[in-house]
């Protein structure tokens, strides 16, 4: 349940944020085009973090967070990727620009290995028994 809330509210708040913070033009009177990308942004990566948020999911019951959290990040930057090239092109019939395909994708990349570590549960970890089986 942690999991879920962490990569479906907090990854597309952070990315609009870091959309808005990154296109952000200190001497503009006006927002402009600001918003719709900063919302396009948070939309796409509502995607994104859908398909990571179960792969890291599965992830956890078998690696420590030392793996899983780069391997999430890397999931993340396929899937930022991927839905920002398929949004492009079934919109537009085109690819997007190099510049912003990277720019999302890292965003993308970050906030989900991001997401990975404050989902994990830090104090909850088994104890390894050292004795017999059946005591």
């Amino acid at each position: 349940m942690k999991r879920t809330l962490v990569f479906l509210l907090l990854a597309p708040a952070s990315m609009f944020f870091i959309a808005w913070f990154m296109h952000a033009d200190p001497n503009a009177k006006s927002p402009g085009f600001l918003p719709f990308v900063a919302m396009v942004w948070s939309f796409l990566s509502l995607s994104a973090s859908a398909i990571t948020g179960p792969v890291d999911g599965y992830l956890a019951r078998s690696l420590p967070i030392v793996l899983r959290a780069p391997l999430t990040t890397i999931v993340g930057a396929m899937a930022g990727a991927t839905v920002g090239c398929g949004f492009a092109f079934i919109a537009f019939r085109l690819l997007p620009p190099p510049s912003v395909l990277i720019s999302f994708t890292v965003s993308c990349a970050v906030v989900m290995g991001g997401c990975s570590l404050l989902s994990h549960d830090h104090g909850r970890q088994r104890p390894t028994s050292t004795g017999p089986a059946g005591l």
